[in-house]
């Protein structure tokens, strides 16, 4: 009986066949546990199927037969790099989020303080009882009057709105926090005075404050953005009596 001949090639073929087959499915199997897209498993394969390919040719020249355990050495060794690079990338973009998360909560909370801090607090005073009787007056107006210099308190409180509102353009602060923070009362001021008293075409601070009020009507929807509109309608109101009950100068513009 004539004895078959194998060649060093065509055990290397069968080597490779069972190695590209037993490659793919570690490689399949692995892939489920890791975030990628389709189009990215599937480059992967295709440069796993590209290295067992050279592995073919570098045989094929040499005249060696690639053991099939060393093959699968190899590429797995490939594999895990990879798989440890999507890791670790996973990770640094986890770490930033979540990082990124906690200085836009860290920037509410420090506005809020701002807020609430003395001197702010002194300015708001000031602004609320110098515009109560002057409600849809432009500050222009109001600046360059006889009383002008209690502006100087009004200003600086559109000036940290206006803050406020650049910080959520730009995703700088944690938009849920800021709202509940923030929305409110800044209701108060953009409908009772800063609305009127910004409201033309050429100033920024219009057009910012604007933005600022649609992102909080956009996050506390259509009913209770009105029912904090029909609120700080009546806390005006309520204010202005008091203050006229109790009439004394301001102080400190």
């Amino acid at each position: 009986m004539r004895k078959a001949f194998v060649s060093a090639s065509s055990v290397h073929r069968v080597e490779n066949s069972v190695c590209k087959m037993l490659i793919f499915k570690m490689t399949f199997n692995s892939l489920e546990g890791i975030a990628m897209t389709e189009e990215q498993a599937a480059e992967l394969i295709i440069a796993i199927n590209t290295m067992i390919a050279k592995q073919s040719m570098d045989a094929l020249g040499t005249g060696e037969i690639i053991s099939g355990a060393a093959g699968v050495v190899a590429v797995l060794a490939f594999f895990l790099s990879i798989y440890f690079f999507i890791a670790q990338k996973d990770n640094a973009a986890r770490e930033y989020a979540e990082m990124r998360a906690e200085q836009r909560s860290a920037t509410a909370f420090k506005l809020h303080d701002e807020f609430f801090g003395e001197e702010m607090l002194k300015a708001r005073d000031i602004a609320d009882r110098f515009l109560m009787e002057r409600t849809g007056v432009h500050f222009r107006e109001l600046h360059y009057g006889p009383e002008g210099e209690y502006m100087n308190s009004v200003f600086r409180v559109t000036e940290f709105y206006e803050r406020l509102s650049l910080h959520h353009k730009y995703e700088r602060i944690e938009i849920n926090l800021s709202t509940d923070l923030f929305a409110s009362i800044f209701i108060y001021w953009w409908h009772n005075y800063l609305k009127s008293g910004t409201e033309e075409p050429n100033w920024e601070t219009h057009g910012r404050l604007s933005l600022l009020d649609s992102e909080f009507k956009k996050k506390l929807g259509n009913d209770k953005y009105n029912k904090l509109k029909v609120r700080a309608t009546a806390e005006l109101i309520k204010n202005r009596e008091m203050a006229r009950a109790s009439p004394r100068r301001i102080e400190g513009a």
